[in-house]
């Protein structure tokens, strides 16, 4: 039996451990994307954000040019322009177009003859002109994104986005427009997205590999994608993985193990005995004392007997002195004693003479709360004193002094 018992604790010992190294992982992959989802959401609301400002500058200098009244690419209109971009953060040449040709800018001046350029990227719906990326403006070593609307057109500046330039380690993000059609501006190292693939991308706390976050605004034909990779659990450092996975496996271990020491407490023979003196369990039975003279019953003897859950009867011989080993042997007399005086009652109470006898230790007999606890059953009963009958067992050692003083103490 105790090898059987054995086995099914290794058995079970061995499942939470393995169980519960998993569980960490799993607890600690949801932990990692959160973390992961949160910093995403803050970088790819960033880029939106830059996206934005350096979009509302461009339009606000174009709304500017197109309410001053000057002749266009005139010399006052030049000083005008110049002094737009000067005040602009993000914005860094102004000038005037026609007919798909570059005629003046604030920084170029006049241009003799006009630059043509090329057919826009993109159109957005209300009639902006996009060119990305756009090589050899003026002049061939420059490279630059341009908006133009109703013949005015803005160069953005190349530190517009210096902020984002080089994304932190992992982190890759793009500005799109809304059907995904435009790319305003590159991140580090991120494919330009397809409604199928965008579709397809997860930010659910159980994503490996690449977390993404998509998001657009109402204000402008603009949308930022941001991507994290590579993401998850498993694709951080071994000794990371190792260290969730241990701490799990060693609370789940712990657990099997104080769980195996509560239920062996449980099913203890001491264990047992508190929760039957806790429940009343125990019962008295009665040993006659008959009178070999008259042949008549004249009293009984009280003996503790006790019948644990599992139906087994358990012998005096061994509860009694676990009782007195921890401490309980008190609580088990007044038990067995209370029982006992209340079940004699009515014999003990009719004049025809009839005792009960109650066994005691001698830790009984010295102890106050004992004597204080028979005077108030007996004066609760009805029942004489002289009624009671107390036999003492030895079981313990005592001091002669200490004993006889109890001992005319309850006599």
């Amino acid at each position: 039996m105790p090898s059987t018992i054995n086995a099914g604790l290794w058995i079970r010992f061995t499942f939470m451990t393995l169980f519960s190294a998993l569980l960490a992982l799993i607890i600690g992959q949801s932990i990692i994307a959160q973390g992961e989802k949160h910093q995403l959401t803050l970088y790819s609301r960033g880029v939106l954000e830059q996206a934005m400002a350096v979009a509302a500058e461009g339009n606000l200098a174009i709304q500017r040019v197109l309410r001053l009244n000057n002749v266009p690419c005139s010399d006052a209109d030049l000083r005008e322009l110049r002094l737009l971009s000067f005040y602009a953060l993000y914005v860094r040449d102004i000038g005037r177009i026609e007919k798909d040709k570059l005629l003046c800018s604030a920084g170029w001046g006049k241009l003799s003859p006009p630059i043509t350029l090329e057919p826009p990227n993109a159109i957005t719906t209300n009639g902006t002109r996009l060119w990305t990326a756009l090589q050899q403006i003026v002049d061939p070593r420059i490279t630059a994104d341009m908006a133009s609307k109703n013949g005015v057109v803005t160069i953005t500046a190349s530190a517009a986005f210096r902020h984002f330039t080089q994304p932190p380690d992992g982190y890759s993000a793009i500005i799109i427009n809304k059907r995904l059609d435009h790319t305003y501006q590159t991140f580090g190292n991120i494919d330009t997205p397809t409604a199928e693939t965008l579709n397809s991308r997860q930010n659910s706390w159980f994503t490996l590999g690449k977390r993404a976050f998509f998001t657009c605004t109402d204000r402008y034909d603009i949308c930022a994608l941001a991507q994290y990779s590579p993401a998850g659990v498993l694709f951080r450092p071994w000794y990371v993985i190792a260290g969730i996975m241990i701490m799990g496996a060693a609370l789940g271990s712990s657990f099997t193990l104080c769980h195996a020491l509560y239920q062996e407490k449980r099913h203890s023979m001491l264990y047992q005995l508190e929760q039957a003196l806790k429940h009343d369990q125990l019962r008295p039975h009665y040993q006659p004392l008959v009178s070999l003279t008259s042949r008549t019953l004249i009293g009984v003897e009280a003996l503790a007997r006790w019948r644990n859950s599992k139906g087994e009867d358990i012998s005096p011989e061994v509860f009694v002195r676990i009782a007195e080993d921890n401490d309980l042997i008190g609580d088990l007399t007044h038990a067995i004693t209370r029982q006992a005086m209340q079940d004699m009652q009515p014999y003990l109470t009719q004049e025809r003479p009839f005792t009960l006898g109650i066994n005691l230790s001698v830790t009984d007999i010295i102890s106050p709360d004992y004597h204080q606890f028979l005077q108030q059953e007996c004066e609760r009963l009805g029942i004489a004193r002289e009624r009671i009958v107390l036999e003492l067992t030895e079981r313990s050692t005592a001091s002669p002094l200490a004993l006889d003083d109890a001992l005319q103490r309850l006599q």
